[in-house]
């Protein structure tokens, strides 16, 4: 298996939300196990023949492939065709990514895409079709904007990725993005508190925290809280703190020699079991695969 991931860099605590993996893997390998993870994603299957597995519905996957995935769906390789490897990019990002008020060129209503109100949600985007060939090639060029790190190449990044988006919202039925407009107005003060939040989990994942606590950052009740949080994100805040704390681990994993263990406390968790539990469930491998990779 030949994988790598690369971050892209940003000001501020959210340095981490967006990461883009390549992964090749060859048939005698075992396919990869269920995961899901919080983090939105856009999967481009390039040399694949098999069978891809989906909230219980298995796909055939052809080569050209692209799949949506929204926050914690579970998904998982079940089969590889034996004469082929399996090789995929996978786009990672986190909602915040796409409606936080402090980036005046993103908007709310580009979540509608992985709204659970989105009737028109498909997984996989239609194959043949322009749309579809055109995603490919944005997600290529998001790719070489990783690898080369040209002068403003993050905003580049962000305005392939919203160029994608505004694509797949164009196949929408006209009725759809009406109601797009109405049932994801947020007002921007009130998304502005939630980011004060996230920036507060970021900037302490290595300390115990409480829902009421917060709750009363954002200057809202612990019930309203809640709410807001996973209507905006699609999960909960929980979540959340666990996605982050183990992309804190798999950077340290990466970056640094030290102890699985260490790594598990500095990252909030109490014992290695539940850190071993919660960093398989979202990446697919243990904390030891990961570095050993």
């Amino acid at each position: 298996m030949t994988f790598y991931e690369t971050v892209l860099p940003s000001s501020g605590p959210r340095a981490q939300n967006i990461r883009l993996y390549r992964n090749r893997v060859s048939p005698e390998h075992r396919p990869l196990i269920h995961h899901s993870h919080p983090s939105l994603e856009l999967g481009l299957f390039e040399d694949f023949y098999g069978t891809y597995t989906l909230r219980d519905r298995e796909y055939s996957i052809r080569p050209g492939d692209v799949f949506l995935f929204r926050s914690n769906e579970e998904h998982y390789v079940t089969n590889i065709d034996s004469d082929h490897d399996l090789e995929c990019v996978g786009l990672h990002f986190s909602p915040e990514f796409i409606w936080s008020p402090s980036d005046a060129i993103f908007d709310m209503r580009y979540m509608y895409v992985f709204s659970e109100q989105n009737r028109s949600f498909e997984n996989l985007l239609p194959r043949g079709s322009a749309m579809t060939a055109r995603v490919r090639k944005l997600i290529h060029l998001i790719e070489a904007e990783f690898q080369e790190k040209k002068p403003e190449y993050p905003l580049m990044i962000k305005m392939n990725l919203i160029e994608i988006l505004i694509l797949i919202i164009r196949q929408y039925p006209e009725q759809d993005l009406e109601q797009m407009k109405t049932r994801l107005s947020v007002k921007r003060d009130t998304l502005a508190r939630l980011e004060t939040v996230m920036e507060y989990i970021n900037n302490h994942l290595s300390e115990p925290m409480k829902l009421d606590e917060l709750a009363a950052i954002a200057k809202m009740s612990p019930s309203y809280f809640s709410q807001l949080f996973k209507s905006v994100n699609g999960f909960s805040t929980w979540d959340y703190i666990i996605s982050r704390r183990i992309d804190m681990a798999q950077t340290l994993l990466s970056s640094t020699d030290q102890s699985v263990l260490d790594i598990a406390f500095q990252c909030g968790f109490n014992n290695s079991t539940n850190f071993n539990r919660a960093f398989k469930k979202i990446t697919s491998f243990s904390p030891k695969e990961y570095r050993n990779r």
